[in-house]
């Protein structure tokens, strides 16, 4: 028996799925409304399984956020469209030094 305790669903934060449709499929179906992570409401929508290494820091902050909200400063309510502006003082990497580095500056 599988149960988790949260569910990332890839390609959640891309517009091509609705992630609030993904949450309510899941809770109407009779085995995935059974589900801890659904009955908890912890069903997060994550990055693309084929990104690169910039978007790989987007992601681990993403889901540091999501499922530590405690440590890492709670995760921006996202329902769709552009990725959600984190306040500089909960930004888990330095962008202004990520961007230098890919410039070559």
């Amino acid at each position: 028996e599988i149960d988790p305790d949260v569910l990332l669903h890839s390609y959640g934060i891309d517009s091509y799925y609705d992630v609030a449709s993904i949450r309510e499929t899941l809770e109407n179906h009779p085995v995935g409304g059974e589900l801890s992570a659904v009955r908890n409401d912890r069903v997060y929508p994550s990055g693309t399984p084929v990104q690169g290494p910039i978007m790989n820091l987007f992601q681990t902050e993403m889901t540091a956020k999501q499922l530590y909200p405690d440590r890492f400063g709670a995760w921006p309510a996202y329902d769709g469209g552009a990725y959600p502006v984190i306040p500089e003082g909960e930004r888990l990497f330095d962008r202004e030094r990520v961007a230098g580095i890919v410039t070559g500056d």
